[in-house]
């Protein structure tokens, strides 16, 4: 993998705003400080290995790198499964000790999530307005999950942790030609980061970047972080989506970038989904 879109990955994971405004969630400078020439080995290992693919697992070593990479964390364990017997009664991301001034160390328990949504103006049937690519998740039901059953998990079985906390990044999608929601659910930070869907029908959408220099790419898993370095013309992409549609429904993550000689900027990032998408 290039290490350039490594970086550009990393940046990402770190500019990205939190997903939620709750006391047990953390931004990542609450925990760590990242500092230049960050090792990413844990990266690296994790795209050699058979769940490369997993873009919530390819987040995930990020975090193990920037933990393993800060002087305040300590004793550092990733991935503890629970075993009741030989029946696995689940797993949580990391338990660490971290200086935590004027208390000395504090065990923490830390749990990362990585989450896509796009809203959708029609209550859907799961009665939820932020649902994922595949619609049976919605931002709801997830955060529903973490709060009441990932995080309390920990202590219910290391009674040494003393704080069980989450990281929690993603975007959120808007159709361009839907209202923005008067008021989101709680606890959706406000000011997250927000791209645009639209359906498999309405690609001309993409005819606004009539500019040679503006270029495009649908973003492979697992890199659904950082801006493509490279893409294709604007004609070339919508024809590849459409070939894609042809024959599948599954979304596809697009980015819209402007390169000149030293620089990638995204002008746009969007999901474009099938005409049957959320029922799909």
């Amino acid at each position: 993998m290039n290490s350039d879109q490594l970086l550009a990955d990393l940046n990402w994971i770190l500019t990205c705003p939190s997903l939620c405004n709750d006391e047990r969630v953390l931004e990542l400078t609450d925990l760590v400080k990242p500092e230049p020439g960050l090792n990413l080995s844990p990266v690296k290992e994790f795209l050699e290995s058979n769940a490369w693919h997993r873009v919530g697992y390819y987040f995930e070593s990020f975090i193990d790198a920037l933990l393993r990479g800060s002087e305040p964390i300590h004793n550092l364990r990733h991935s503890i499964q629970v075993f009741e017997g030989k029946r696995t009664l689940g797993e949580l991301d990391f338990i660490f000790d971290r200086n935590k001034l004027p208390s000395g160390l504090i065990t923490t328990h830390l749990e990362v999530a990585l989450k896509y949504y796009l809203y959708y103006e029609p209550e859907h049937a799961s009665g939820s307005h932020f649902m994922g690519p595949n619609a049976t998740d919605n931002f709801e039901k997830k955060w529903e999950k973490l709060a009441r059953k990932q995080l309390p998990f920990g202590r219910e079985h290391f009674p040494e942790i003393e704080q069980s906390v989450a990281i929690v990044k993603g975007q959120i999608f808007y159709h361009p030609a839907q209202e923005k929601p008067p008021h989101f659910p709680e606890p959706m930070n406000p000011e997250h980061r927000k791209g645009v869907w639209i359906r498999e029908s309405e690609l001309d959408w993409f005819s606004r970047f009539d500019e040679k220099e503006i270029t495009g790419a649908i973003l492979p898993k697992p890199f659904w972080f950082g801006p493509p370095l490279e893409g294709i013309s604007i004609p070339a992409l919508v024809q590849e989506m459409r070939l894609h549609f042809a024959e599948r429904h599954h979304p596809l993550l697009v980015s819209v970038i402007k390169k000149d000689r030293d620089s990638v900027t995204e002008l746009e990032r969007l999901f474009v989904v099938s005409d049957r998408w959320p029922d799909d």
